[in-house]
């Protein structure tokens, strides 16, 4: 697959190049993906100092399955508990969201959710995790 063909992949290539970090893409279906689930790749550019200046060489490539981190991240966690992830630096676009839902506001709306930020890649993503209303009623 031409990573070049892509301008969402292009973009966090060359933005990798440039800041000399590490960069993730925004939400992409990858060309592999089967199921309905979003991933992301994540660019970190390989560079050679050698002659006394800094050249980028290449860059390595993580290609990441959304919905399989969250289910291994939620190992060992009750299945009342609902985990949603969002892209803040993508207009707040849904990453995984148990329960479906597309936005912060529906998943505020429903309560009992309690958010933290995790950066990726320089990307910042807002993480939440609530309690089903099928606990509250057991």
């Amino acid at each position: 697959f031409d990573l070049g063909s892509s301008a969402l992949r292009l973009e966090a290539l060359h933005q990798a190049e440039e800041t000399s970090t590490q960069v993730a893409t925004s939400r992409i279906t990858l060309v592999q993906e089967t199921s309905k689930q979003y991933g992301l790749l994540i660019f970190t550019p390989v560079q050679d100092n050698a002659t006394g200046v800094l050249k980028t060489r290449g860059h390595t490539l993580g290609v990441f399955r959304i919905g399989t981190m969250v289910s291994y991240a939620r190992e060992g966690i009750n299945e009342h508990v609902s985990l949603h992830v969002f892209d803040t630096n993508d207009s707040g676009n849904v990453l995984h969201s148990d329960t479906h839902l597309e936005t912060v506001e529906e998943v505020n709306k429903i309560g009992n959710v309690i958010w933290t930020t995790l950066w990726v890649g320089g990307r910042e993503w807002n993480i939440g995790v609530q309690v089903t209303p099928s606990f509250r009623n057991e």
